[in-house]
């Protein structure tokens, strides 16, 4: 029953969900860097509030990749069991029809 399942699993390269989170990935890495670049430009000459609204944007920006990040995979590990459920309940014989009470 393994090999049946297996063989209709395809590796994660193939999976279109998992290209566009990749590149979701990449994108909020990129702005991130970019963001920490732009820090090290400001300084307290610039003014202390724009450092302090700079610092809590790039904190927003660090906990929505981690959220969405973990939400992906948790939503992978909960869609994978349900294809794994689904996938040994059709395997399995259906049980017998039960007698009615005489």
């Amino acid at each position: 029953m393994k090999e049946a399942v297996a063989g209709h699993e395809k590796s994660a390269s193939r999976s279109k969900k998992f290209i566009a989170y990749m590149f979701g990935d990449a994108a909020w890495t990129l702005l991130i860097g970019l963001g920490l670049y732009r820090l090290e430009g400001l300084t307290a000459a610039n003014g202390a509030p724009a450092l302090a609204g700079f610092v809590s944007l790039l904190l927003s920006m660090v906990l929505v990749k981690g959220f969405v990040s973990v939400m992906y995979i948790g939503s992978q590990a909960a869609l994978d069991k349900y294809v794994r459920v689904a996938a040994l309940a059709v395997g399995k014989d259906p049980p017998p029809p039960e007698e009615p009470p005489k």
